[in-house]
This record gives structure tokens, sequence and C-alpha cells, in this order.
């Protein structure tokens, strides 16, 4: 128990001791904390302040889903654009632009910060530099240059379009001519018919004349004359009747043959028909295709983000404040080694 108090009581005497040496060196913490805030406040100062110019871009849509289940198809992904950009590709062509427009701190080297959004297919990027004008002009000109690399594949893809639409309007003309003689056929099939219906009617009649005619011979005295002019016309309307038959059989035939032929003409409509939507549809592709999308143009913040002075303050107060308590105890048991030797050293 007494030990316990004692341990106790050491303990309570080692945080005096802490108290007081912090106390007793509060002239040097406070002064060389202030002296490191102060220090950095006037780098800070010194500091040339950098400015953000952001950008945020889209790949091109190279073709629209008609259907939920599918996705829109992009002309590249995000993460080929970043690489494309990443690597410097346009660097020289913007540095030379600075170089000709830019009135001061033209910069030796472009780099920028690009990031993709999770589940999404934008790019943001972010280009710093110590003049608001030269930023602008940096992701102005990247901008475009983007737009003139992806042009190329843009124009391609829409000349694929209109390949294909000039394939299936010629598609449609030999079609077309299908259909011209379809109907001239169908035309000439209907006019062959009712010639024939026109002389089977005229047959018809004919036969009722000789057969009104043979009649009356048959009811007539019985005589050779009478009954050879019968046998005359009898033959007469059989041979009709014959002739009759055969306009029929024709006239069934040309019925036949027009029915196919107005099946055909409906197929060729309907196939027409078809190909035109299929024109459509590629038209609609076509117009569909986009260059990259400029989802927010370049804009630069007008407040600086280097340098963070009020954070590099924070920090230099705090790391100096902790310097300083370190100091004052490495001066504290200095001073107190020095008396320690020099009491040993009389003694």
């Amino acid at each position: 128990m007494i030990e316990k108090q004692k341990t106790q009581y050491k303990d309570e005497i080692k945080l005096i001791d802490i108290i007081r040496v912090i106390w007793k060196r509060k002239i040097l913490i406070i002064v060389g904390t202030l002296s490191c805030a102060l220090g950095v406040a006037g780098i800070n100062f010194l500091i040339p302040k950098t400015y953000s110019t952001n950008m945020v871009v889209q790949p091109g849509i190279l073709k629209i889903s008609q259907s939920g289940a599918e996705k829109n198809i992009y002309i590249d992904s995000a993460e080929n654009m970043k690489a494309i950009i990443a690597v410097g590709t346009f660097n020289s062509h913007i540095l030379q632009v600075l170089n000709e427009t830019a009135k001061k701190n033209t910069p030796d080297k472009i780099e920028y910060k690009i990031s993709i959004p999770k589940n999404s297919n934008t790019l943001q990027i972010v280009y710093e530099t110590d003049n608001i004008e030269n930023g602008i002009t940096v992701l102005t000109n990247l901008k475009d240059l983007l737009g003139k690399e992806y042009e190329k594949l843009v124009n391609y893809h829409k000349a694929q379009y209109e390949l294909e639409t000039e394939i299936k309007k010629n598609e449609i003309k030999k079609l077309e001519a299908d259909k011209s003689a379809y109907i001239n056929n169908i035309k000439n099939l209907e006019k062959r018919i009712l010639q024939l219906e026109n002389e089977i009617g005229e047959v018809n009649h004919s036969t009722k004349l000789l057969g009104d005619k043979r009649d009356r011979f048959l009811s007539q005295n019985a005589n050779e004359s009478n009954v050879l002019s019968a046998m005359l016309y009898s033959n007469s309307i059989q041979n009709n009747l014959t002739l009759a038959n055969d306009y029929k059989e024709q006239v069934n035939e040309y019925r036949l043959r027009r029915e196919e032929a107005v099946l055909g003409l409906k197929k060729v409509e309907n196939d027409i028909a078809d190909i035109d939507e299929n024109i459509k549809y590629l038209l609609f592709q076509k117009d569909s295709i986009q260059n990259i999308q400029i989802l927010q143009a370049p804009i630069s913040d007008l407040k600086p983000v280097k340098p963070k002075k009020i954070l590099n303050i924070v920090l230099a107060t705090l790391v100096g404040l902790f310097f300083m308590l370190f100091l004052a105890f490495f001066v504290e048991y200095l001073s107190k080694h020095k008396v320690t030797n020099g009491g040993s050293a009389s003694n």
C-alpha cells in the first residue's frame, strides 16, 4: 500500500515537472511556434498561386439502343480517351499554341489530372496552372484536338451507314422494277381474261342462235333438206361448245396466273416496305453518331487551389508546437545534466 502511494506521488511529481518545464520554457515555445507559423505564412505569400481549370467530356455515341436490354455503344471508352490524353498525344501542339499566344508564364510541359467517376463513362480533366488564361487555352485546345481526332472515326462510321443505305436503295430500285413488271403482267392478264370472257359471251350467243334455227328446222316437216340443215346446225353448235370450253379453260389458267402475280406483287411491296424501314433506321443511326460531348466547357476557379494558406499555417503551427515542446524538454535536460555534472565535479 505504501509503495503504491509512493508510485502515485512520483507520477504526480513527474506531471508537475512537465508543466513546470512548459511554463519555464513558455517563451521559447511560443516564440518558436509563432516563428514557424509566420515563416510558413511568409513562404505562402512568396509561392505563386495555382489555379485549377476543369472540363468534363464524354465519348461520342456510335449507336443508340432502341431496346431496354441493350446499351448505347460509344465511339470509344473513357479509359482509352484517358490513355490518349495522359500519354501527351496533343501536348506538343498545345505548347506550340501557348508559345504563340501566351503573354507570360508559358509552361515547359503539360500534365493533367484525369479521373473517371464510378459507374460513368465521362472524364473529369483538371489542369493546374499559375495563369488562368493559360488554363483555359490548354483545355480549349485539348477539346478541339480531341474533336478532330475522333471526327475521323465519326466520318468513317457515317460513310459505312451511307454505303449500306445506297445498297438498300439499289435493292429498292430492283424491286420497283419487279413491281412494275408484276403490275403490267396483271393488267395484261386481266385484259386477256376480259377478251376471253367477251369471246365466250359471243360464242354462247352464237350457239343460242344456232340452237334456235336448228329447232325451227326440226319442228318443220321432216325432209332430207331439213334434216341435213339440222345436222349442220348441230355440228356448229358442238364446235361452239368446244370453243367455249377452251376459252373457259384459258380464262381459268389466266386467273390462276393473275392470282400468282398478285401474290408476287404483295411480296415485292412488303419487301420494299421492309427495306424502306431499314433505310430509315440506318439514317437514324447515322444521324445519331456523335463526336465527343463536352458536358462542361473549360472553366477556371477564381480561387487558387495552391498554396492552401490556412491549412499550411495550421500544420506549421502544430509541427512548430511539437518541435518546440521537444526542444524545450531537450534544453531542460541539458541544463539539469550540466548542473548535475557541475555539482559532482565540485565534490
